[in-house]
């Protein structure tokens, strides 16, 4: 084509000029530095002057070391690039032998630029590796921690300070102490090897393989450490790996209770110092653990699908305890796992999780779907929990199968409550005819609808309060209402500017009022998600007729994008004796939004924003499973466990039935000296 013809005859104009890639300063300063070594070299080489009159001493010896530095100086500038290269090389492999040795392994890329591969355990420093499930929620821990020659304390996170600049080791815990132990790393004169000693702080409660201790313990490789209730590390001294043999290195200080005692291995091991006296347990403790042991179901392999039938056929509606399938499912897996072998224990936890799907494919209405959500978070809470049934149940993916249905079920929930919601918010608006009415009047008609929504709110609160949903969720569950239902509020509003004038406003923000003190009353946290129509109807009462009111009026408006403003008061009706909306304040109101709000949302100069507010399905907030559960402290209660294996052997047999047990509280659980630590203290079978 014409143009690719052009463009080849412009081509053959191009002629490369080809330039040394020199520093011009360069070479100015190796000539300088060339000139000043051969002026030292010359005041050395000159005679000392000899006879009367004034002589001037020199000083060989810092006119050496001037010399010899000025050559070295030299020598570096005067080096050429493929020496510079292998100086380079040289360093970077001395940086990445430095960090393989902090544990940090770098690999060799095409172009020579190392980049990281991964991490492997320090061969020279001893470490702690963090097990604790906190690490996965919080960025802020670390994953591995060097214990130094020295002292290295452990310290409780403080609010006040910044984590990572706190000394030593900072965890999380509930205890009322500043600081849980010492990790005491030294020499020994003896060996020249590394040892370190765990020594406590006053108050604390630490274990090593599960033993509590009371005096200052030496640490041994793999030995694992619980300080407090939720923090579980590994120890692991390099040392210590190098000199023993493979059958002491499985051998701890503090044998755990998991493996029987066996010999320290050969000759060469460190010795080991003498196990502390084991502890007493208390009563309590006793009688916990009895009742773990208890809590199962016995059943015949036979029955396990009939049983299981009835378990996920039961009528929410009726059921008397509506936690009775989780609670169900799970003393069947304890009993399964105690008495039958480990293949019929995955298949048992394979049918749980297919029953569990079916039940959530064929909830409907609101009641179904609830329930099963809340006896899907319990049995999830409790494989979590329980160390003997966590890893099974993550291995046939039982628990990523049950959180996936709990976030499907939770998304549900949000929306068939924001269907029931949706009809009452008419109430909070105004209409026509109740613009044109006196004040004492529109209270008294926003008193006789305001209470449908309020009633329609307090049905789904004791709706998901009877089915036992967790606190943090149900918390989780409103936030998610009152996000999707505020932002349609507020599109119910724009989409109506009638309602904007000054009685409108006082008549939203008297319903807006009523509606979140009874939420107050009931424990609702509304949060900021009905700020935006607070915020216009305080829009639409303020003083907005000159400039001198631009800053009443921002503060009044601080949400709102330059766009809601400029919809709401252009369109702003004055009510009889009001001066009209200046058209400098609207100006200047959207230009400062435009700066604030609109650049705070992402948007370049307003492009984008909209009347509206967008927070569909997709705008979801997002779902997080934490918190206490009923299932953590159930299991201690001897009357909740007899009243459920009645529950389930009348399920069994409904032709002779036995009169259960009135059905015990869970509101106030029995306290427990460790009540995290039951599950981990369980002997396998």
């Amino acid at each position: 084509t014409l143009s690719t013809l052009r463009y080849a005859h412009q081509a053959k104009s191009i002629v490369n000029a080809a330039v040394i890639n020199e520093d011009s300063n360069e070479a100015a300063v190796v000539k300088q530095l060339k000139q000043e070594i051969e002026q030292l070299r010359a005041q050395l080489n000159q005679p000392q002057p000899s006879g009367p009159g004034p002589q001037t001493v020199i000083d060989e010896d810092a006119m050496m070391a001037q010399l010899e530095e000025t050559e070295k100086l030299l020598a570096e500038l005067s080096k050429s690039w493929e020496e510079k290269l292998a100086q380079t090389l040289e360093m970077q492999s001395l940086r990445i032998a430095e960090l393989r040795a902090h544990g940090i392994v770098m690999g060799d890329d095409d172009d020579d630029m190392a980049a990281p591969v991964g991490v492997m355990a320090p061969n020279k420093i001893p470490y702690l590796i963090n097990l604790s499930r906190t690490f996965v929620q919080d960025a802020q821990h670390c994953l591995l921690y060097y214990i130094k020659e020295g002292f290295t304390p452990v310290n409780r996170f403080d609010e006040t300070m910044d984590p990572l600049r706190m000394k030593g080791i900072v965890i999380y815990g509930d205890e009322p102490v500043s600081e849980y132990c010492l990790f005491h790393c030294f020499i020994d004169d003896d060996t020249g090897l590394m040892n370190v000693t765990l020594m406590l702080s006053e108050g604390t409660d630490i274990s090593v393989n599960d033993r509590r201790i009371r005096e200052p313990v030496k640490l041994r490789s793999g030995d694992t450490i619980t300080i407090g209730r939720s923090n579980i590390f590994r120890f692991d001294n390099p040392d210590d790996i190098r000199t023993a043999s493979p059958s002491s290195i499985m051998t701890s200080s503090c044998p755990s209770p998991f493996r029987s005692p066996s010999p320290h291995g050969s000759s060469e091991a460190l010795p080991l110092p003498p196990p502390p006296p084991p502890l007493q347990p208390t009563a309590d403790e006793i009688e916990a653990r009895a009742t773990v042991d208890r809590a199962q179901f016995a059943y015949e392999s036979s029955e396990q699908s009939s049983l299981m039938n009835k378990i996920f056929t039961l009528n929410p509606h009726v059921l008397e305890f509506k936690l009775l399938p989780a609670y169900g499912c799970y003393l069947m897996l304890r009993f399964c796992l105690n008495v039958y072998t480990e293949e019929e224990l995955l298949e048992l936890l394979a049918t749980i999780a297919t029953m569990f799907d079916r039940v959530h494919d064929k909830a409907q209405d609101l009641v179904s779907v609830s329930f099963w959500m809340a006896n899907t978070i319990e049995l999830l809470m409790a494989l979590r929990a329980d160390s003997l049934l966590c890893q099974p149940a993550t291995q046939m993916q039982v628990i990523s199968d049950l959180t996936q249905l709990v976030e499907r079920s939770y998304s549900i929930v949000v929306s068939k409550a924001i269907e029931l919601i949706r009809p009452t918010l008419e109430a909070i608006l105004l209409d026509d005819e109740l613009q044109k009415t006196a004040t004492a009047k529109l209270k008294s008609t926003a008193k006789a609808k305001l209470p449908v929504l309020e009633d329609i709110v307090g049905d789904l609160l004791k709706l998901l309060k009877g089915n036992l949903m967790n606190q943090n969720v149900l918390s989780q569950v409103f936030a998610a209402i009152f996000f999707r239902t505020g932002a349609h509020l507020f599109n119910q509003f724009v989409a109506k500017p009638s309602l904007f004038s000054c009685n409108g406003g006082l008549g939203i923000r008297f319903n807006l009022a009523r509606f979140t003190e009874w939420a107050q009353r009931h424990k609702l946290d509304l949060g900021d998600h009905f700020l935006h129509i607070t915020q216009a109807s305080q829009l639409l009462q303020v003083n907005k007729s000159s400039i001198e009111d631009l800053a009443i009026v921002s503060e009044a408006c601080s949400a709102l994008n330059s766009v809601q403003l400029r919809h709401i008061m252009t369109q702003y009706k004055p009510v009889k004796g009001e001066q009209p909306v200046s058209a400098d304040l609207v100006n200047c109101l959207t230009a400062m939004s435009k700066v604030k709000v609109d650049k705070a949302n992402m948007d370049d100069d307003g492009a984008g924003c909209c009347v509206q507010l967008e927070r569909n399905a997709p705008h979801l907030l997002p779902f997080q499973l934490k918190g206490d559960f009923h299932m953590n402290h159930g299991l201690v209660n001897e009357e909740l466990i007899v009243f459920i294996q009645t529950q389930l052997s009348n399920i069994m047999t409904p032709s002779c039935q036995q009169s259960p047990a009135p059905l015990p509280a869970l509101a106030t659980p029995k306290p427990l000296p460790r009540p995290r630590r039951l599950f981990f203290e369980l002997q396998s079978p």
